[in-house]
């Protein structure tokens, strides 16, 4: 049965694994505990939180800018998958640590990060088929044995990315208004789901996910645009008199919010973009109790 919402439903261990967090909400085996990671971390994507984010997201879509007009005056061919990847894992890794790792100020978009990434996405598929503890010996491991064990795990992150600082310089740094903070000092999460290595995978697991599918989205919505000239046309127009009524340079979201086809266009094209050939499967969870 596909796309059922009743019952509950537990990940296939054969797939859940493949990416060694099984502190994350996505690599969480079990339903029960699946949706209480979730609720902890739903409260963190409303608009108002979204809203405070802004000054984030306005700094990185500028530099974003920029960067593209410098490909523009030098002729350059401009790879929009990974300025998309870059603008979304640094505004998503902001949120998560605070530190945005600078993917957007690195040559030709974090070109040569971007392919051992996907490198390292090829290791997982591969896990399915290899013992549990494969992948989080492996990940733990020096570089150099990753590689000789497997090119691809070569890839694979060891250190998180706020690049091991100590908890009490991190959380100095961090403040109170990252992801990371919040769920260690979160009221509804019992202790154990506080602890540093999971809620650590739980935000690494945000930035990988942010980043992947916020560029897809966006390459897929530009290449729309520009392959429709009318619907460019149309949204120009809309943004135009935004900006004529804007009292500063660039609109705020909220001020965006109001064109409606400028909302609905991104919730559209999420729908029509190819899905992720690494998915999760489920499987049926049937609680038998007996009556004497």
């Amino acid at each position: 049965m596909l796309n059922s919402f009743e019952g509950k439903w537990n990940k296939d261990p054969f797939t859940a694994h493949q990416f060694a967090n099984p502190g994350s909400s996505v690599g969480t085996i079990e339903n029960d505990l699946h949706r209480k990671r979730r609720a902890a971390v739903l409260p963190f994507f409303s608009k108002q939180k979204i809203h405070a984010l802004e000054p984030v997201i306005q700094s990185a879509i500028d530099r974003l800018c920029h960067k593209m007009e410098d490909y523009v005056e030098s002729g350059r061919p401009l790879n929009l998958r990974n300025a998309y990847k870059c603008f979304a894992a640094d505004v998503v890794a902001e949120y998560c640590f605070a530190s945005s790792g600078g993917l957007l100020e690195k040559p030709d978009f974090s070109l040569a990060h971007w392919k051992e990434h996907q490198q390292g996405l090829k290791a997982g598929p591969k896990a399915r088929y290899l013992p549990r503890w494969y992948l989080p010996v492996v990940r733990g491991a020096p570089e150099w044995f990753r590689a000789t064990v497997d090119p691809a795990a070569k890839q694979f992150e060891v250190c998180p990315p706020h690049g091991g600082e100590k908890n009490e310089d991190f959380f100095e740094k961090a403040g109170d208004r990252t992801i990371f903070h919040e769920l260690i000092n979160s009221k509804i999460l019992p202790p154990q789901e506080k602890q540093t290595i999971r809620v650590i995978q739980e935000a690494s697991a945000m930035v990988g996910a942010g980043g992947g599918s916020t560029s897809q989205v966006l390459t897929a919505l530009t290449y729309a645009l520009i392959a429709n000239l009318d619907k460019s046309k149309k949204l120009r127009e809309g943004l135009r008199n935004i900006m004529l009524e804007s009292s500063s340079p660039v609109p705020s979201l909220k001020q965006l919010e109001k064109l409606p086809y400028l909302v609905r266009i991104p919730v559209i094209q999420s729908r029509l973009i190819y899905s992720s050939a690494i998915a999760y499967h489920t499987l049926y969870r049937l609680d038998v109790s007996r009556k004497d």
